[in-house]
């Protein structure tokens, strides 16, 4: 919070610095309290879910690491984002598959790198989220498919 405090003054003195400090506060996530600085659990856990997509991640676990009841996380996340905790990882490790193909490293690579244990599975879960299997996705990105675009 110093390091914020100093950054404040230096751009506009004219804003007090707490209403500064809370905004900038609020737009990384955390919600600014006079006693403490709380990061809201379903950002924390949207971050968590984003990383380390090659790992197995329990949701008990992570529900019970942001001190929340399984049910009250799972049903408060899905408000929040509009999907499950399970599909929000599942949509990440497509999204970094789909850089991944575009970047032209190897299937077998790809599966491992996203947490699929062998190309079959990872080709069916990528072929069940955008309706067509990563070979098909990667041939279409060498021609001049505009059906790319939606994706």
């Amino acid at each position: 919070i110093k390091c914020i405090n100093g950054i404040l003054y230096d751009i506009d003195r004219s804003i007090p610095n707490d209403e500064m400090e809370k905004e900038i506060l609020r737009m990384y996530g955390y919600h600014a309290h006079r006693v403490n600085l709380q990061r809201d659990p379903i950002e924390a856990a949207c971050d968590m879910l984003s990383q380390n997509l090659d790992e197995e991640i329990s949701l008990e676990e992570l529900a019970r690491s942001l001190q929340i009841g399984y049910e009250t996380f799972r049903k408060v996340f899905k408000k929040q984002t509009g999907v499950s905790p399970a599909r929000y990882r599942t949509r990440k490790k497509m999204e970094q598959a789909r850089i991944l193909l575009e970047g032209g490293v190897p299937m077998k690579e790809i599966a491992g790198l996203v947490g699929y244990g062998d190309v079959y599975a990872f080709s069916k879960q990528f072929s069940r989220f955008f309706g067509f299997p990563p070979g098909k996705y990667r041939a279409r990105l060498h021609t001049d498919a505009p059906d790319l675009e939606q994706f």
